[in-house]
């Protein structure tokens, strides 16, 4: 399992591609999407904004605007919902390991 290692501070963007089983790029053309953030021991959730980058070529980033993600390990996956068809298909998941931050921004409560 792939994991991304972010500080806790740190603007969270996940550069992502909907691809087909050959790694090819699929359009999100009639595409909802939508990704979870969540901590192992299921206390903190988040759920992450979509910025589409490339609709034709599948691209799109995973968000977070919270000024602070605790610091712990979440799992992420990515929900694809198919709009004419109701089809679902789910990413594999992956990590995200917030680590512990030594300065903290100006203007941001610890």
């Amino acid at each position: 399992m792939n994991t991304i290692d972010v500080k806790e501070y740190d603007s969270l963007r996940i550069s992502c591609e909907y691809q087909d089983n050959d790694g090819q790029p699929l359009s999100l053309d009639g595409i909802a999407i939508e990704s979870t953030m969540q901590s192992l021991n299921n206390q903190y959730k988040h759920t992450l904004g979509i910025e589409m980058s490339d609709m034709a070529l599948g691209q799109f980033v995973l968000t977070s605007d919270a000024e602070r993600i605790l610091p712990t390990l979440y799992k992420v996956d990515v929900s694809f919902l198919e709009s004419s068809s109701g089809a679902r298909i789910t990413s594999e998941t992956f990590n995200v390991n917030v680590k512990n931050a030594v300065t903290v921004p100006s203007g941001v409560s610890a």
